[in-house]
């Protein structure tokens, strides 16, 4: 290529930027100190600058389709959530590659008690992909028809469906805290 942008290697085999807009993010990568505690900026911008693009803050944009809409009406019909009623989505698991990142199952029942006990204008959804079916399980089962469980292996779009139909979204995963920014919710990221 003619323009190269981001990393590649030098004649050693040793991984360099190989544009002026790369330095930044390449920094980042080489000491811990400025990525971890001199660093003010975001991921967004500084891959924006290695890429040579501008940076413009857009804000994250999820469209759901007709007929997701429509699902998602139908839903909380079944599962009886009101325009009155206050949702609590608790996303409660993460990639099995950072398993630290999330709560523990106690700290969930814990948390989640602590909210059914405001009143009864709240109502827990427990949100999670297919590695989360059996915790959502364990969780679900101390709270027998008190919260919401919602299908974990019907992927990424129905799993959207269901991050929707919360008010606030409490998640240690930062898929799930992107979609809820995306889904305009308040979050709550545990990490």
């Amino acid at each position: 290529a003619k323009k190269k942008l981001g990393f590649g290697l030098n004649k050693d085999g040793k991984i360099i930027p190989m544009n002026t807009g790369a330095n930044y993010n390449f920094n980042l990568g080489m000491d811990d100190y400025l990525k971890f505690r001199v660093n003010q900026r975001t991921g967004q911008d500084y891959l924006a600058e290695t890429f040579e693009l501008d940076y413009k803050r857009d804000e994250y944009v999820f469209n759901f389709t007709k007929e997701e809409l429509l699902f998602i009406e139908n839903y909380k019909k079944n599962v009886g959530i009101t325009s009155s009623d206050y949702v609590v989505g608790f996303n409660t698991g993460c990639s099995h590659l950072y398993p630290n990142k999330k709560m523990t199952i106690g700290q969930h029942i814990y948390l989640i008690e602590k909210i059914l006990a405001l009143g009864k204008g709240f109502k827990i959804v427990l949100l999670g992909g297919p590695e989360d079916t059996e915790r959502n399980r364990e969780i679900h089962s101390r709270f027998t028809k008190r919260i919401i469980f919602t299908s974990t292996n019907q992927g990424v779009r129905k799993g959207a469906c269901f991050e929707n139909l919360a008010n606030v979204v409490i998640t240690g995963d930062s898929f799930g805290m992107h979609l809820a920014i995306a889904l305009k919710k308040y979050v709550i990221a545990w990490f």
